[in-house]
């Protein structure tokens, strides 16, 4: 069973209400989370790991807290040792690794500054120095400051958004695919803010785009490594876990969604799956049923994007090709023209490469 928040209080307002988030505020990013009330939940305790991952290396970035956390714990689970990089919250970090070694796995802190390049190559360092190699890179980390208006957001915010957000996705991958094997796994966190925008996060959803079409673009990385994005939809506050599942699928439900537009789904098939999420109770089975049903639509939607993007590649390529061949035909029918009158058919056929017969249709 998964765990969920307890009622901490109430308020009046009209009737009670059940109060899952008081108002709290921290001033500075990134935000701390062991002083948050209450305390996000990133572990589930009844959830016991099969070996998918057993004897792999991962790197998670922001993975003291948060979403990186959470990655972290199933990781270990699944039989993973993990290098969680940060910038400096340092007691979340040390809590994150103390309840992965008391899971039973290894972990290893680096703090840093990921805005800087040469941060990317010490974690690879220190990665192959402790574990001797490298299989999984997670892309997790992110900044964000709400804005009420595109006129708010100066420079100096627009550019450490974007330093932050995107430019450590090249710097890493770059730094950690000489030492990774075929069947290693690059994973990208995105948003939904990518594809739906947001008001008020306008340079962060910007940055959300970016990873997209950064994680799509990277076709020669295919043969080495499997390369793919996360998409996080965006959740309210005071939202349980039945009603994060639910918002999935309604993400899934938007016609413009790539995911629908890929597959080609059908929107009733789509509804079907959501009224049985609503109707789902505590059962794990029907839970471990969707979240299978789940994995299956990303493995089909990467598949056929994959098949896609190869396709256009190999068009393009042989029309450069036959582009190249007309033109050098071209090239030799037009020498062959100016010979006529000086060489035999013969030695117009050496030099142009033409046959004897193309040769006297042009005469």
């Amino acid at each position: 069973m998964y765990p969920i928040y307890k009622k901490l209080s109430t308020r009046e307002e009209c009737e009670q209400v059940k109060v899952l988030f008081p108002p709290q505020h921290q001033e500075c990013q990134p935000g701390i989370e062991n002083i948050m009330v209450p305390r996000p939940i990133s572990n589930n305790p009844s959830y016991v790991g099969s070996g998918k991952l057993k004897g792999k290396v991962a790197i998670i970035t922001g993975g003291d807290s948060g979403i990186g956390r959470a990655i972290a714990y199933i990781f270990v689970k699944e039989g993973a040792d993990v290098v969680i990089s940060y910038l400096n919250e340092h007691d979340d970090a040390n809590e994150t690794k103390a309840c992965i070694e008391k899971i039973g796995g290894k972990c290893l802190l680096i703090p840093g500054d990921l805005k800087e390049e040469s941060m990317s190559k010490v974690i690879v360092e220190k990665t192959i120095e402790c574990f001797g190699k490298i299989d999984i890179l997670v892309n997790n980390h992110a900044v964000q400051f709400i804005q009420r208006s595109i006129l708010d957001i100066i420079a100096e915010q627009l550019d450490f958004t974007f330093r932050t957000n995107i430019y450590p996705f090249f710097y890493l991958t770059k730094a950690v695919l000489p030492c990774l094997k075929k069947g290693a796994s690059i994973i990208n966190t995105a948003s939904i803010t990518a594809y739906r925008g947001e008001p008020l996060l306008i340079d962060y959803s910007a940055t959300k785009g970016a990873v997209v079409a950064f994680t799509y673009s990277n076709e020669e990385l295919t043969n080495v490594v499997e390369i793919h994005f996360i998409e996080i939809p965006k959740l309210e506050d005071g939202t349980d876990e039945k009603d994060m599942l639910v918002n999935w699928i309604e993400f899934l439900k938007d016609p413009e969604s790539e995911t629908v537009r890929s597959l080609e789904m059908s929107i009733e098939e789509i509804r079907q799956a959501k009224d049985e999420l609503v109707k789902m109770s505590n059962d794990d089975a029907q839970r471990e049923l969707y979240e299978m049903r789940a994995k299956t639509l990303r493995d089909e939607v990467s598949t056929l994007n994959n098949a896609e993007r190869k396709g256009i590649k190999k068009g393009r390529e042989e029309g450069r090709k036959q582009g190249i061949q007309e033109g050098e035909k071209k090239k030799a029918v037009e020498i062959a023209k100016s010979l006529l009158d000086i060489l035999d058919v013969d030695t117009i056929s050496l030099k142009t490469g033409l046959s004897k017969d193309e040769i006297n249709n042009l005469k």
